[in-house]
């Protein structure tokens, strides 16, 4: 009796996932996704990425020496030789929304060129100094996404999902029924589809420009 009511349970726990997996987003959807968000027209880019930044005189240009994602800092190296590298973060970018709105996480490329202000960095004794205001050379705000960044979130997501799926199913009969836990798997596929929708306009409102430099991902 005991193997008939496991095969049982392991039968039903297949049909839940059989009935969750059609609601989550596929691989072959991503590609659609990203061929949707190549449709930007190219004076909508100029409009969103053109910056608010009229006087340059107290602005300094330079090249991106190396920047690390995962910290969010890296460093400018100055046109002016007799200047040394200097430090910069994440915070410090000029972008067209809030950096704590969804999930915005700029970053800056090795070798793209940049202008910013010089200012303190408080609390920092290694880094003094760092640069502010920064955008690229041509004026245009560092975006808040880069190429790819809808396929990065979208495989993040499925780990997650397929972790939050373990754990709902680890739930002994006593803390969940089969439906509940069908409901769970339900709720958190529709609030990872909910995040990539998100993704997808704000990948169409703020298509980056393309700088010519070559991304980096072990960075």
């Amino acid at each position: 009796w005991g193997t008939a009511n496991s095969t049982n349970q392991s039968l039903t726990m297949l049909a839940i996932l059989r009935k969750v997996i059609v609601a989550v987003p596929t691989k072959n959807s991503s590609h659609s996704l990203q061929r949707d968000f190549q449709r930007t027209t190219l004076q909508h880019r100029i409009a969103l990425f053109s910056s608010s930044t009229d006087d340059d005189s107290n602005f300094m240009t330079g090249k991106v020496k190396f920047f690390i994602r995962s910290k969010a800092y890296g460093f400018i190296t100055p046109d002016d030789p007799n200047e040394k590298d200097i430090w910069v973060h994440r915070t410090s970018f000029n972008t067209p929304i809030p950096l704590e709105e969804f999930l915005t996480r700029p970053y800056l490329l090795k070798g793209e060129r940049v202008k910013y202000q010089v200012g303190p960095n408080e609390g920092n004794e290694v880094n003094p100094i760092m640069a502010k205001n920064v955008v690229y050379e041509s004026g245009a705000l560092v975006p808040p996404f880069r190429k790819g960044y809808v396929e990065h979130l979208l495989k993040y997501e499925h780990q997650r999902l397929g972790a939050k799926v373990q754990d709902i199913l680890k739930e002994s009969s006593e803390e969940s029924t089969n439906e509940d836990k069908l409901q769970k798997i339900i709720e958190a596929n529709n609030a990872i589809v909910d995040v990539l929708e998100t993704a997808k306009v704000n990948m169409e409102k703020y298509n980056p420009p393309d700088t010519n430099v070559e991304d980096d991902e072990s960075q």
